[in-house]
């Protein structure tokens, strides 16, 4: 029941605070899945993820909503723990580059396929895509407590070492008081990742009420983007880092500056 305005502004701020939650249980998740294995943090995830979903089907309202969706943000480990099961398994760079890889070619085709099924999905129920990702969920759940191995050396899990994000950001934090010049390079980062954010949160709502666009149009939209990203991570970049090799710091500041003609 919320005007247009109202709503662009009621969904900025469940946005923020779900990225707040991120932040703040992301490096606990992380810490804890150091400790009690990768299978067990993963398990939990996905049973996030699915309550999330069925919250979000089930809510009829801006609270519920908000409730459900800030929620989530406490399960979601952002690759934290699949990059874990990685370093784990893959003790060779080689194999550890091909291994990320994959993971990467894996949520590129999630990026580019699911909004489109979703936008399908919402012409025949509005709710009909978060019962399929919570579906989704469930399946992905029974695999990891079935077929999962545990990634995690049983040494480092009974010997309490961590290396989890924490000391990352640790020594993330030296890193920045070494270099100065990294720390321009942290703020520029930050402040495109801001304008990107404020953008993608007004996205969906921009298309509808000025091009009328429903649920199809915005999802087969959202997966061209998708596409370009995949595009762009897969095929571009690795052709632009091997021709300015050596001049990364530039190319740094191109992407910066491309992005702020975009939004322009």
């Amino acid at each position: 029941g919320l005007d247009t305005a109202s709503t662009v502004i009621a969904f900025g701020r469940l946005t923020a605070m779900r990225s707040l939650v991120e932040l703040a249980f992301t490096p606990l998740l992380a810490g804890w899945s150091d400790r009690s294995g990768r299978k067990t943090a993963l398990i939990l995830c996905c049973v996030g993820c699915c309550i999330e979903c069925l919250l979000l089907a089930l809510s009829d309202s801006l609270q519920g909503f908000g409730f459900a969706y800030v929620f989530g943000g406490m399960l979601a480990s952002h690759n934290a723990i699949e990059g874990s099961c990685i370093v784990d398994a893959c003790p060779d760079g080689l194999a550890r580059s091909a291994a990320f890889e994959k993971l990467f070619i894996v949520l590129g085709a999630g990026i580019v396929l699911a909004p489109s099924l979703g936008g399908e999905l919402s012409l025949q129920r509005r709710a009909l895509p978060f019962f399929v990702s919570a579906a989704l969920s469930g399946c992905a759940l029974v695999y990891t407590a079935v077929c999962l191995p545990e990634y995690l050396p049983k040494a480092q899990a009974h010997s309490g070492v961590s290396r989890g994000t924490w000391s990352a950001l640790r020594a993330f934090a030296i890193m920045l008081d070494r270099d100065r010049r990294l720390l321009w390079y942290v703020c520029s980062s930050s402040l495109s990742s801001v304008g990107i954010a404020a953008f993608l949160s007004v996205r969906t709502l921009w298309g509808r009420h000025y091009f009328g666009w429903d649920g199809r149009e915005i999802g087969r939209i959202v997966s061209c983007y998708g596409i370009t990203v995949v595009v762009a991570q897969f095929l571009l970049l690795p052709l632009l880092l091997r021709a300015m090799r050596g001049r990364e710091m530039l190319l740094a500041q191109l992407r910066l500056m491309v992005h702020a003609v975009r939004f322009a």
